[in-house]
């Protein structure tokens, strides 16, 4: 209240007031660039600020924490600072904790080295079973057929499958057989078993023959010098491949002929290309007449190595030799046959 004193006034202060209680109510980011700002708000004694602070500069991009991951191998040098190693082991990753040099992954990781960042995921469940495709080609005629000659057999599927001294073979060239089995266009399958047999048993035999008349002028000498490949006309041949060496190979020949004057028919065989007679017989022909010689031969054999046996023939004088008929005609309606085979018996 106001005192007066001597002409003045002198007013006399009051109690203390109230507190101001000044409280934050919002905090705004501001854009960046802009200006910070304050507001108060309300009155005395509970006001409040409202806050607007500016969005800072954007800092500069850190370090890649860790590298790309690799696969765990003893030996590889591994580091902790950022990049950081990161491996794949046992189907799980992990990142290098202290850098070190890989040595047995289960030792470093005990040893505190390795962090795991991310487990093995569970097996997932197995997928439905697809359909069956279609069969495919046969690859082999079935079953075997005895290889036989002038016979057209195939190396595509089915590829032509054939039995031949006891073996079985595949053809692997396509071709048409001739007179002789020829190796070279099969595969071996199946060898031939070795068979139980006593010593002179006969094994296998291998026969050729002809009815095919045909005439000759071949002169071969009666002397003490063997026929040749050179003196005679070759006329049938047949092959075999022994089962086992040192059996016995034995081999004859019946030839039927005649001569245009009187003489004597010779017949000898040869072995390969052996140009000498193996074996040799000859038979007295009056001139018209039909002789018959037969000729044999016995040689020790090698096992698996296939041997060829030729027939030759010709006449000891410069008469016409006929074979399987008289004068150069068939006789007995081609019944009249000339015949070569060979034998094989155990020792």
């Amino acid at each position: 209240m106001p005192i007066e004193s001597a002409g003045e006034v002198v007013f006399q202060g009051g109690p203390p007031g109230q507190p101001n209680i000044l409280s934050v109510r919002s905090v705004t980011t501001g854009a960046a660039g802009s200006q910070a700002a304050a507001q108060i708000n309300g009155t005395s004694p509970n006001q409040t600020l409202d806050l607007t602070i500016p969005k800072g500069d954007q800092g500069l991009t850190g370090p890649v924490p860790w590298a790309p991951i690799v696969a765990w191998t003893t030996g590889l040098i591994c580091v902790s600072a950022a990049p950081a190693t990161q491996v794949s082991y046992g189907n799980e990753a992990y990142v290098c904790t202290t850098a070190h040099t890989a040595g047995t992954f289960a030792t470093d990781l005990a040893a505190g080295r390795w962090i795991k960042v991310a487990a093995k995921g569970v097996d997932g469940t197995n997928g439905t079973n697809g359909t069956n495709g279609a069969p495919g080609p046969q690859p082999w005629q079935t079953p075997p057929a005895p290889w036989a000659a002038n016979t057209a057999y195939t190396a595509t599927a089915p590829a032509s499958v054939v039995t031949y001294n006891g073996a079985c073979y595949v053809c692997s060239t396509a071709h048409t057989s001739g007179a002789s089995f020829d190796g070279s266009k099969f595969t071996l399958v199946a060898a031939a078993g070795v068979a139980n047999t006593a010593s002179g048993a006969q094994i296998q035999r291998r026969p050729a023959s002809t009815a095919t008349t045909s005439t000759t002028t071949v002169q071969t000498p009666i002397s003490d010098a063997k026929p040749t490949t050179g003196n005679t006309a070759s006329i049938l041949s047949v092959s075999i491949t022994p089962k086992a060496t040192g059996n016995l190979l034995r081999v004859r020949a019946v030839v039927q002929g005649s001569l245009s004057a009187a003489g004597a028919i010779v017949a000898a065989l040869f072995q390969d290309s052996n140009t000498s007679a193996v074996g040799a017989n000859f038979a007295s022909c009056v001139s018209g007449g039909v002789g018959q010689v037969v000729v044999t031969a016995e040689i020790s054999a090698v096992g698996g190595a296939a041997t060829t046996f030729s027939l030759g023939v010709g006449s000891n004088n410069s008469a016409t030799l006929t074979i399987n008929g008289i004068g150069g005609g068939r006789i007995f309606g081609g019944a009249t046959i000339t015949h070569l085979e060979v034998e094989e018996y155990a020792a």
